[in-house]
């Protein structure tokens, strides 16, 4: 056994171990970051290269039922693997960070917005597929 790494029997943490509340900060700056990053990108890409307008469509874009693979769709699937990179720098960080609650749960926490954004906007884009428009 390694004694270097504390107690093994369990005991409990204290609340305040493995927290840094200037990387709470930094970690809600770049999660609002991605969040503009990901929003305005998404829609110039959606009016520039989809040609679709701003205030087009009414359940979803009429771009949505066109039936063959868009910029669009490349741009949702690199949306979910970076949401499914952040939540693997998540395992690590709880593993080995040096705060690991606090960079664990940024980088969770921004991987689950990621990810589930992505795949909702696939999941409308197929829905929009099967039903023809």
């Amino acid at each position: 056994m390694d004694e270097s790494r504390g107690p093994v029997n369990g005991s409990a943490v204290a609340r305040s171990a493995g927290v840094n509340f200037k990387r709470e900060r930094i970690w809600g700056l770049v999660g609002g970051a991605v969040g503009v990053l990901v929003g305005v990108g998404l829609s110039l890409e959606a009016v520039i290269v989809e040609h679709s307008g701003w205030y087009a469509g009414n359940s979803f874009p009429p771009f949505f039922t066109t039936r063959r693979l868009l910029a669009y769709d490349a741009c949702l699937l690199t949306l979910v693997m970076a949401g499914a990179a952040f939540s693997v720098a998540a395992v690590i960080y709880a593993r080995f960070g040096r705060h690991p609650r606090t960079d664990a749960t940024g980088a969770a926490l921004l991987g689950l917005v990621l990810s589930a954004l992505g795949g909702v906007i696939l999941f409308m884009r197929v829905y929009a597929l099967t039903q023809g428009g």
